[in-house]
């Protein structure tokens, strides 16, 4: 027996039985790999194949380079579904469903920074390095009232620029995670002490797939 819901969803999204699925290459969490024909592969990838299966169409994927692309094709029609953070500025122009997961996002800085919250986050002189049109620079660009945001192409170009500017932060949990392999939401950058010092954890973020898990001063 048919279901009509399921029906109207694909009469909705599809022609000739195609779902045009869109996926930010740049998430490296997301899309894990991509091979020579240029199909994706990984956790949004996958998702991309189970919608696709529920409704009984075929997938076929557009890539992009950078998450801001993506949202920017998506006003010209240019995919069915996709996956993309879910921020406010984004949101006056997508319809987002529940979110399917949530990152957390690190805040890095050098050993001698005077920063030790996320409190001081946010003050005049501090430079945060941040992948442009990001959902990190979405939430950056509407919270930030007195730090300098300074925005790079990618991920990998927002660490680059961070150490060879001598940039007093680094927002991206993605970046952390990749080169110094921890997972919190403040992180201070030291070349060779293994000394750690915790503080109290904080509440998440309200209304964004984005979190701050704990708030963590680490010597790595």
């Amino acid at each position: 027996m048919t279901n009509p819901i399921i029906n109207n969803v694909k009469d909705e999204l599809t022609q000739n039985n195609i779902l045009r699925v869109g996926i930010n290459a740049s998430n490296f969490l997301l899309v894990s790999s991509i091979d020579i024909e240029g199909v994706p592969f990984g956790i949004a990838p996958d998702l991309g194949r189970m919608f696709a299966e529920e409704i009984d169409a075929t997938p076929k994927f557009i890539v992009f380079e950078t998450p801001g692309k993506l949202a920017d094709a998506g006003l010209e029609g240019a995919w069915d579904i996709a996956f993309v953070g879910n921020e406010p500025q984004r949101a006056k122009d997508i319809a987002f469903s529940a979110p399917y997961l949530e990152i957390p996002v690190t805040f890095l800085v050098r050993e001698n920074s005077p920063i030790n919250s996320l409190s001081d986050i946010d003050r005049v002189g501090n430079r945060i390095s941040v992948m442009g049109r990001s959902a990190y620079d979405l939430y950056l660009t509407a919270t930030i009232k007195n730090a300098t945001i300074i925005r790079a192409q990618s991920i990998d170009e927002s660490f680059e620029q961070f150490v060879s500017d001598e940039l007093e932060v680094l927002d991206s949990h993605l970046t952390a995670k990749r080169y110094l392999g921890v997972e919190f939401s403040m992180v201070k950058l030291h070349p060779s002490s293994n000394q750690q010092e915790h503080s109290p954890p904080i509440q998440p973020v309200p209304n964004t797939c984005m979190t701050l898990s704990n708030e963590l001063k680490q010597l790595v």
